[in-house]
C-alpha cells in the first residue's frame, strides 16, 4: 500500500496526518479563494482515516481496489501521490452536497480529476482534511463555483 510516514503532529492527537512529498500541508485554499466562496482559508492535509465505505483519508482512497487501478492507470504511484498532485494544483472548484465542503479539482489527461475536503477544526490546528479523491469526468463550466485563472489549460504530462 506504500502509506506515507505519520506526523509527529501533537496538536491534534485524535488524527493522524500523513507526510506526503516532505510535508504535511500539500495545498491550501488560500484567503482570496476563502473570501470568494465565504469560507475559511486553510492548508490542505491527508489524514490516515478510515478505510470503509463511508470512511475518509488514505485509507480510505487507497483500500479501494477499484480506484486505484484507476489511479495507477493515470500514472500516480500511489494514493498520496494522486492526493497531492490535486492539492497542490488544482484550477476549480465545484460544490460538495455536504456542508463544510468543497470539492478541488484538476484537469488532467481528460479528466477531472476531484479532491473531497473538509473545513476541520480541532483546538488550534484548523485545515481542509481530505475525504476523498476520485479520477472522473470532466467538469462542467455550470458546476464550477470558483476557478484560478490558469485552469483553462489542461495538464497532460505532468502528474
Amino acid at each position: 500500500m506504500n502509506k506515507p510516514e505519520k506526523s509527529a503532529d501533537l496538536e491534534t492527537p485524535e488524527e493522524v496526518w500523513l507526510v506526503v512529498g516532505g510535508g504535511v500541508e500539500l495545498g491550501e485554499i488560500p484567503t482570496e479563494v476563502a473570501a470568494a466562496l465565504k469560507c475559511q482559508a486553510a492548508k490542505i492535509r491527508l489524514p490516515e482515516g478510515r478505510g470503509t465505505a463511508y470512511g475518509y483519508g488514505w485509507l480510505h482512497i487507497s483500500d479501494n481496489e477499484q480506484r486505484m487501478e484507476r489511479i495507477k492507470g493515470l500514472g500516480f504511484a500511489t494514493a498520496a501521490e494522486f492526493v497531492l498532485a490535486i492539492a497542490a494544483n488544482w484550477t476549480e472548484i465545484i460544490a460538495a452536497n455536504e456542508p463544510n465542503r468543497l470539492i478541488l479539482v484538476r484537469h488532467y489527461a481528460g479528466y477531472g480529476l476531484r479532491l473531497v475536503v473538509q473545513h476541520y477544526r480541532r483546538g488550534s490546528l484548523e485545515c481542509w482534511s481530505v475525504v476523498t479523491a476520485i479520477p472522473g469526468r470532466k467538469v462542467r463550466p455550470a458546476e464550477v463555483i470558483f476557478s484560478k485563472k490558469e485552469s483553462k489549460k489542461e495538464d497532460k504530462t505532468d502528474g
